[in-house]
C-alpha cells in the first residue's frame, strides 16, 4: 500500500487530494481538502504574486503538508499553474514553500495543464468525441478532443479572476460591461485557428466554475443525486444560470442557490466565458466533470500515459478491489446475465439503447457490483450494495445509469428492495423502472446458477416456445443445486416476462 498526496496550486483555490494505491495498482482517493487563496487576485502592476496571499498560501501549505505527514504519505506531487507560472516573483515562492513547508513545486505550463485535463477526462468519462473546457482563476484550457485522442490543445490567458477584474464584475454587471466582456471572449474564441472546427459535440467543462453551474441547475430541477461528476444539461439550461448571474448583483447572486458564496464575486466572467463557447460553436450539451488536473495527475502516476481501454470496466475492478471483493467473479456473473439479456431478446423487448440509457452498462455494473454490499455486512447485502453504489462516484456512467444500475444490484437476491419513484422521478419513469425489475431477475438467476463462484457452468442457452422460457445449462459437475435455487426467480420471471421458466 503507497498513500500520495496531489496538490493543486491554482489561481483561484488551492487543493491537495489523498489517495491509496493497493498492491494490485488500484487507486482509491480518502481525502480531499480546498482552500480560496486566490493568488492569481491583486498582483502587483508587473504582475508579482502578492505577499499577503503569498503568506497565506505558505500558512496553507504548511496545513497541506501536516495532513500528509499525518497520513503516513510516501510522495507528494505538488503542481502550480497559471497565477504562479506567470509572476516574476514565482521563484521565489517555489524557494520560500520548500523551505518552509517541505514542499517541492513543479511550474507547470499550459499545455501540460491542458494534457492533465484532457488525461483525466478520457479516463473517466466514456466518451470519443468532445471539446473539454477547463477555466481557472487565471487561465482557460481548451482541448479537442476525437476518438479518445488529444487532437488540439490551448491555454488562453482569461480566467474568473482576471475577467473579473478586467471588466469590474463583481458587484454589478452593467449593460456596457457586459458587452465588453463578450465581445473579449469571443474574440479569444475566435483567434483560436482550430476551434471552429470542433462540430456537434458536447462540451466538458472542468473546474470550480463548472461544478458551481451544475449545482445550480441541479438545484432548480430538484434533481435528487448528489453527484456531480458526469452530470448533463443543455444549453437553454445555461443561458438560464447566465441570464440570471449577469442579471443579479453581488448580493443577490450570493443567494442562488447553488453557487459557491466564496466564487460568487468571480463568476459572472467565468459563466460568461462558458456560455460564450457554446453559442460560438452551436454546442447543445454541457457535461460537467468533477474531475480535472489532480486526477490526470494521479492517472499519470498509475498508468504513465497510457488510456485506460474501457474507463467502465476499470472503474468497476478498482472499486471491487478497494472493497476486497473478487472481480472475476463479478464478471462471471456479467457473463451469464448477458448471455440470458441476449437471448431472452424476444421477450423481454427492450433494446441495447433506450431514452439515451446504455443499457448493457447498466447490466455490467450490477452484475460486477451486485455482492459489493458484503463488505458493510452479509446481511441484507443487497441492501448495503444499492447505498454504497449510489453513493461511490463510478466512472463511465450517465447519472441515469448509475442510478438504474444501483436500482438493478439491489434486486440480485430477492424483490422486496422498493424503488422510490417520488424521490426519482426527475430521473427515473415506469419505462425505466421495468428495465430494471427485468434486468433485475436475469442477474438473480445469473447469482444462482454461479453459487458455486468456480464457473460451474460453463455455458448457458434460452429457447423461446410459446409459453415457455427453456434455460438450458451446459456444467463441469452436477448443477441441479444451481438450477433449484435458480428456479425460485421462476414466479416473478414467469410475471414479468409472460413465460413459465424451465432451467435444465
Amino acid at each position: 500500500m503507497k498513500t500520495i498526496g496531489v496538490i493543486d496550486i491554482g489561481s483561484n483555490s488551492m487543493r491537495l487530494v489523498l489517495a491509496r494505491i493497493n498492491d494490485k495498482g488500484y487507486l482509491r482517493i480518502f481525502d480531499e481538502l480546498k482552500e480560496f487563496v486566490r493568488l492569481g487576485q491583486d498582483l502587483s502592476e508587473t504582475g508579482e504574486l502578492d505577499m499577503n496571499r503569498v503568506n497565506h498560501a505558505v500558512d496553507v501549505l504548511r496545513f497541506f503538508k501536516s495532513i500528509c505527514d499525518a497520513n503516513d504519505t510516501d510522495e507528494i506531487i505538488a503542481v502550480a499553474t497559471a497565477a504562479v507560472r506567470n509572476a516574476p516573483n514565482s521563484k521565489e515562492f517555489i524557494d520560500r514553500v520548500l523551505k518552509e513547508a517541505g514542499i517541492s513545486i513543479k511550474i507547470i505550463s499550459g499545455t501540460e495543464e491542458a494534457y492533465y485535463d484532457y488525461f483525466s477526462t478520457v479516463n473517466s468519462i466514456d466518451i470519443l468525441d468532445c471539446i473539454i473546457m477547463d477555466i481557472g482563476g487565471s487561465s482557460t484550457e481548451l482541448i479537442h478532443v476525437q476518438d479518445r485522442k488529444l487532437i488540439n490543445s490551448i491555454s488562453i490567458p482569461m480566467g474568473a479572476i482576471s475577467l473579473c477584474q478586467e471588466f469590474q464584475l463583481e458587484n454589478l454587471v452593467t449593460q456596457d460591461n457586459s458587452k465588453e466582456l463578450n465581445d473579449f471572449i469571443y474574440n479569444n474564441y475566435h483567434n483560436v485557428s482550430w476551434l471552429k472546427e470542433v462540430k456537434d459535440v458536447p462540451l466538458i467543462a472542468i473546474g470550480g466554475t463548472a461544478r458551481n453551474i451544475g449545482k445550480i441547475d441541479k438545484k432548480f430541477k430538484n434533481f435528487p443525486l448528489d453527484i456531480t461528476h458526469r452530470y448533463s444539461m443543455n444549453f437553454n439550461d445555461l443561458k438560464s444560470i447566465y441570464d440570471t448571474v449577469i442579471n443579479s448583483d453581488l448580493k443577490k447572486r450570493k443567494k442562488i442557490k447553488g453557487l459557491s458564496k466564496d466564487r460568487a464575486d468571480i463568476f459572472p466572467g467565468a459563466v460568461a466565458a462558458i456560455y460564450n463557447l457554446m453559442e460560438y460553436l452551436d454546442l447543445e450539451e454541457l457535461i460537467i466533470s468533477g474531475r480535472g488536473v489532480r486526477e490526470g495527475l494521479l492517472y499519470e502516476y498509475l498508468n504513465k500515459d497510457q488510456v485506460v481501454p474501457d474507463v467502465l470496466e476499470y472503474s468497476l475492478t478498482t472499486m471491487l478491489t478497494n472493497h476486497n471483493m473478487r472481480p472475476s467473479h463479478g464478471n462471471d456473473i456479467w457473463n451469464l446475465s448477458k448471455k440470458l439479456f441476449d437471448d431472452l431478446r424476444p421477450i423481454h423487448n427492450i433494446e441495447s439503447e433506450v431514452n439515451d440509457v446504455d443499457v448493457n452498462k447498466v447490466l455490467k455494473t450490477a452484475a460486477y457490483l451486485h455482492d459489493v454490499g458484503i463488505s458493510t455486512s452479509y446481511y441484507d447485502h443487497h441492501k448495503h450494495s444499492f447505498y454504497i453504489v449510489i453513493n461511490t462516484n463510478l466512472n463511465g456512467l450517465t447519472q441515469k445509469e448509475f442510478l438504474m444500475a444501483a436500482y438493478t444490484t439491489s434486486l440480485h437476491r430477492k424483490d422486496e428492495f422498493r424503488i422510490d419513484k417520488s424521490h426519482y422521478k426527475s430521473v427515473i419513469n415506469d419505462e425505466d423502472i421495468n428495465i430494471i425489475t427485468k434486468l433485475g431477475i436475469l442477474l438473480r438467476i445469473s447469482e444462482q446458477l454461479d453459487r458455486r463462484g468456480n464457473k460451474n457452468i460453463k455455458e448457458l442457452s434460452c429457447t423461446i416456445k410459446e409459453d415457455l422460457a427453456i434455460i438450458k445449462v451446459i456444467a463441469k459437475e452436477d448443477p441441479s443445486i444451481e438450477i433449484n435455487n435458480a428456479m425460485t426467480c421462476a414466479g416473478d420471471f414467469e410475471k414479468l416476462y409472460g413465460k413459465k421458466l424451465i432451467i435444465v
